[in-house]
């Protein structure tokens, strides 16, 4: 079981945006040193809060310099928000820079007045980003493209770099979507579901994605098989939990801020788990962090290893933590994955 590092961004009142940058940038090459398979940052648009990370490429660019192992693969690049043909381009030339290492990765997006401010309708943002992972398979796929879809049409394009990985650079879609997924396995995109499911649905999305893959005559074992989760690890259950509980929920209310499409998407499926719904505020992060849905992992580094134990029988082989939660400090993060890497990913 590898694991990768996920970066969200967030000030939150509490670090200059320069300070948010540098942080990142020194746990990535930190994550690597420690054995870490990749990093996973968001793009996110017009906010100096949550999600500061307008182009995911640019701050990968930088750590194609300083790393030379760890796998670089936004979580997510949004798709419908930039031309397909420049996000070809652009991984691409990020394939180039780390010697093979780049995956693209996209997601459709979520929160409206991102769309809003580029003129664009989120009602339309599968549909766009169907559109951009065909126009990249076929550029990275063909010495040139054509394609007349609903919202792109292009003729007799050549794109330029081609991938070092010419011609089957490993390509994500992160969806809470059950037709998403299906679309994806047939096409042979890997699959990253929407932080926040519950193991039942993380489960039953991967055995969706297995079966359609096969029925499309295509290998389901292609891509890595990837799941999220918030992560705080601590020398005990109390401590981790105190820290966990202050940082992770600043996270989440900041989500809720404009997330509102998400998050009426991410309820209707707790609902087809099973989940309770919670009335009292102050029991929140109790089911959050709960065992059945553990959106927030926290703990010490033997009960961590128990809320991950999951992973395995629920067809997931990639980890992705997201270590750096609620603008805690730096060293509240580096110490949480040291006691990761040297207590819990041995035994996963």
């Amino acid at each position: 079981m590898r694991t990768g590092l996920f970066y969200l961004f967030e000030s939150l009142g509490k670090k200059p945006v320069a300070q948010v940058y540098r942080d990142a940038e020194d746990e990535a090459v930190y994550a690597e040193e420690i054995g870490f398979a990749g990093i996973h940052p968001a793009e996110h648009h017009f906010s100096d809060h949550y999600g500061i990370m307008p182009r995911t490429e640019l701050f990968l660019a930088k750590l194609a310099g300083r790393t030379r192992r760890i796998r670089l693969a936004p979580m997510v690049s949004v798709a419908p928000l930039t031309d397909p043909i420049r996000l070809a381009e652009d991984a691409a030339l990020l394939d180039h820079l780390s010697d093979g290492r780049f995956t693209l990765s996209v997601g459709s997006g979520y929160r409206k007045y991102e769309f809003d401010a580029f003129g664009l309708d989120i009602a339309e943002n599968r549909e766009r980003t169907r559109e951009a992972l065909e126009i990249a398979k076929l550029a990275f796929e063909n010495e040139r493209l054509t394609f007349e879809g609903k919202h792109f049409n292009y003729k007799d394009v050549r794109v330029v770099p081609r991938p070092r990985q010419e011609p089957h650079m490993p390509m994500w879609l992160t969806t809470a979507a059950p037709p998403q997924v299906e679309w994806a396995a047939s096409r042979g995109f890997g699959v990253l579901p929407a932080a926040g499911f519950a193991w039942p649905i993380i489960k039953a999305d991967r055995e969706r994605y297995v079966k359609a893959a096969r029925q499309a005559g295509l290998d389901p074992r292609k891509h890595d098989a990837p799941c999220f989760k918030w992560i705080y690890v601590g020398e005990t259950d109390a401590q981790a939990r105190a820290v966990a509980e202050k940082a992770f929920m600043a996270t989440f209310n900041a989500f809720f801020v404009g997330g509102e499409k998400l998050v009426d998407h991410l309820m209707a499926r707790f609902k087809e788990s099973g989940m309770p719904p919670v009335t009292d505020p102050s029991k929140l992060f109790d089911l959050l962090g709960s065992d059945e849905l553990t959106v927030c992992v926290h703990g010490s580094p033997e009960t961590v290893r128990q809320k991950l134990s999951p992973l395995r029988e629920s067809g997931i082989d990639y980890f992705i933590g997201g270590f750096s939660i609620g603008a805690l400090p730096t060293d509240e993060v580096r110490r949480s994955m040291r006691l990761y890497a040297e207590r819990v990913m041995p035994h996963l």
